[in-house]
């Protein structure tokens, strides 16, 4: 009787470890299949950018006629590219350096030549030099958004990310004056 119950579990314990096994096989085989897609699916959209950038790049040197909703989004891109050179800038200033014109290295101010790319460096105003205009805009909830888009961007393809005008062109109290008085 005993043999019997000992016998009985021991075929119930393999029989459960044997559905055990097959069912982590089965979800090992499943998950390496799932990394396959999604590497697949990362290509797949790398290639599409690259037809972007592609089109962009075709856009822009051979004047390639593209719909409207394509031109606004390219704007968008230029808009946004011309903000973060003007960023890039902002930083080298902000650490003292300036940036090469030709591959954008940033190098000491005192440098003639550019150490990356070895392009003669452009001569920097020193920091006193800067006028009032090429600050940093003293709110810092716009961030400096002060600066006028270079393109029209229709609203439709407008991003939420857009900038606001800052407050310090808009007349308004600048939000680090309003913390002062508080």
């Amino acid at each position: 009787m005993a043999e019997d119950f000992f016998g009985d579990l021991s075929k119930s314990i393999s029989s459960a470890a044997q559905t055990a096994a097959t069912k982590t096989t089965t979800f090992i085989e499943s998950q390496k299949k799932s990394v396959k897609i999604a590497s697949a699916q990362r290509e797949i959209e790398k290639l599409y950018q690259k037809i972007g950038e592609k089109i962009a790049e075709e856009a822009a040197e051979k004047d390639l006629a593209v719909s409207e909703d394509v031109r606004a989004l390219l704007d968008e891109i230029a808009v946004r590219n011309g903000r973060i050179e003007e960023l890039k800038k902002d930083i080298a200033r902000i650490r003292g350096q300036k940036i090469c014109p030709v591959c954008g290295f940033s190098m000491d101010l005192d440098a003639l030549f550019c150490p990356q790319c070895g392009t003669r460096a452009p001569e920097e105003a020193p920091a006193s030099e800067v006028s009032e205009e090429e600050e940093a805009c003293c709110c810092c909830a716009c961030d400096g958004a002060a600066e006028a888009p270079e393109a029209e961007v229709p609203a439709e393809t407008a991003s939420e990310e857009a900038e606001a005008p800052c407050c310090c062109e808009s007349g308004e109290t600048c939000c680090s004056e309003e913390q002062e008085k508080a």
